[in-house]
């Protein structure tokens, strides 16, 4: 029998949608010169901790003292790390700010480290060095505190050298709308990707590029430039998009979600295998409203995870679910077979994503195609231009 939504974790899930929200919102950034796996490990550490202790509460269960004190100390970090991240927000949010000047080039990086007074993303690797000092959590989870090796899925072929890493951004930058020309400078990078880190010129803007050592992919690409004008509808720049994403040789993609600021646009898009949607396998595209140049790309998490998925037949029908749903008194406004991560990112689990709505807000709804429990909730943000999940 399918679970029903407990209405009684919503509260509780809030909790665990804030601390996803923070993961997401840390993805977002380009910072992969510094390390900061304990913030991830924290983050999905104890939005899984929220999410099993929820499950417990719907199926009839409850909180014990030690298990409130952890929570509460888990939303004292939380409330710390979210201001952390609203001053990178704002700081990225000024007119003459620019990631390529900071990151790219990986200058800053190693003034922050090398002077704590650098106010940008200081206080991110402060937290850094206080989440490695937090003791070890242990709870009946699939997210504990033991090691996550990955190794890139989706990626294949032979090793590249540096001059054929240079030659791919540059055909990549091309391709992109870009007119990079001079020389360009190629650094290899270590990392659960080994990448080449190439620097590109186009006049007097910089182009940045990592391309794969293994197969030669271009896993991320950031060009400097900042529109200034809209020219192009969204629906011209969503297909300039697919029409990119297709020249990269990706197929069988679905738009997910998309984000307009000031002069471009930032689409998702999400792998799809047999009507299933895999989200683990999404690509970050940034199209610019003025001309319709690619500004930036990010297909980390496709490369990542991807790969072709021996994927189960339901035991929990698409009728049971609505039934399921509609003894709720919640409405099915879409439903769809959706591959989603756990909340630790440990293993993937076929899902039911239900659409509805309660109390005015909007709801994704995602239960477990096998079992029918309640995997996750996610409350859906409308604002001007944008959909956030949270």
């Amino acid at each position: 029998e399918v679970s029903s939504v407990p209405q009684q974790a919503l509260m509780l899930l809030h909790f665990a949608f804030k601390l996803e929200a923070a993961q997401a919102a840390l993805s977002q950034l380009p910072v992969q010169a510094i390390n900061l796996s304990e913030s991830r490990k924290f983050l999905a550490q104890a939005a899984d901790y929220a999410t099993v202790l929820s499950d417990r509460l719907a199926q009839g269960g409850s909180l014990s003292e030690e298990e409130r004190q952890q929570l509460e100390r888990f939303d004292a970090t939380l409330q710390t790390y979210s201001r952390s991240l609203d001053e990178i927000a704002e700081r990225q949010n000024r007119p003459d700010f620019s990631w390529v000047d900071v990151y790219l080039g990986r200058k800053e990086v190693r003034q922050v480290r090398a002077k704590p007074e650098t106010p940008l993303l200081q206080s991110l690797l402060n937290l850094e060095e206080d989440l490695a000092q937090l003791p070890i959590l242990v709870y009946d989870g699939p997210f504990s505190d033991q090691p996550n090796p990955r190794r890139p899925l989706g990626l294949k072929g032979d090793r590249i050298t540096q001059q054929e890493a240079a030659r791919i951004a540059r055909e990549f930058a091309r391709t992109g709308g870009a007119e990079p020309s001079g020389r360009a400078t190629t650094t290899p990078v270590a990392g659960d990707t080994a990448v080449y880190s190439v620097t590109l010129q186009e006049n007097e803007l910089q182009i940045q590029a990592d391309v794969s050592q293994t197969g030669g992919r271009v896993i991320w690409y950031m060009h400097e430039r900042m529109p200034q004008s809209s020219r192009l509808s969204l629906e011209e720049a969503r297909k300039r998009a697919e029409d990119f994403l297709k020249q990269q040789g990706f197929s069988s993609m679905r738009p997910s979600y998309q984000s307009q600021q000031q002069h471009s646009l930032t689409l998702v898009y999400v792998a799809e295998q047999n009507g299933v949607i895999l989200y683990p396998d999404q690509v970050k595209i940034q199209v610019a409203l003025d001309n319709g140049q690619i500004l930036a790309w990010d297909a980390g998490d496709y490369y990542m995870f991807h790969r072709q998925r021996e994927l189960q037949q339901p035991q929990v029908s698409r009728e049971q679910v609505i039934r399921s749903v509609e003894a709720a008194d919640l409405s099915v406004e879409r439903i769809r077979l959706a591959l989603i991560p756990s909340a630790g990112g440990q293993k993937e689990i076929l899902t039911w994503e239900i659409e509805t709505s309660w109390r005015g807000d909007d709801y994704l709804i995602y239960v477990n195609a096998m079992t029918g429990q309640q995997e996750r909730i996610l409350r859906l943000i409308h604002v001007q231009g944008v959909t956030l999940a949270q």
